[in-house]
């Protein structure tokens, strides 16, 4: 953690303390400060953004995804929110507003 800290430190910004770990590797560092420096950065850039779908697609770098096919279109739920979807049948929001099933994939592409 100290390592992290110390690169936190020395770097002129977070940016490239980003592109530092991307170009040379995390290491050892656990993958939640991964999730955090991108949603920091993100939500730094995005200061001021009223776009919903902006702002969720910038998401999508940062929280693990569950991911269902429904009429060949790809939906995509936080696994955070999601939990509990492996022990029962998937039911999205959307899907469970319109009465309609979907096939749940779970794939290492959108994690």
């Amino acid at each position: 953690m100290m390592n992290f800290r110390d690169r936190l430190i020395a770097a002129p910004s977070l940016e490239a303390v980003y592109v530092a770990l991307a170009r040379n590797g995390a290491g050892d560092l656990p993958p939640i400060f991964l999730s955090q420096l991108c949603h920091l950065i993100l939500r730094n850039a995005l200061e001021g953004c009223d776009d919903p779908y902006t702002l969720r697609a910038a998401e999508l770098f940062y929280r693990s995804q569950q991911a269902a096919v429904h009429d060949g279109t790809l939906l995509l739920a936080d696994a955070e929110v999601d939990r509990g979807a492996a022990a029962r049948p998937a039911r999205h929001a959307f899907i469970a507003a319109h009465g309609h099933a979907a096939r749940r994939r779970r794939s290492a592409r959108w994690m």
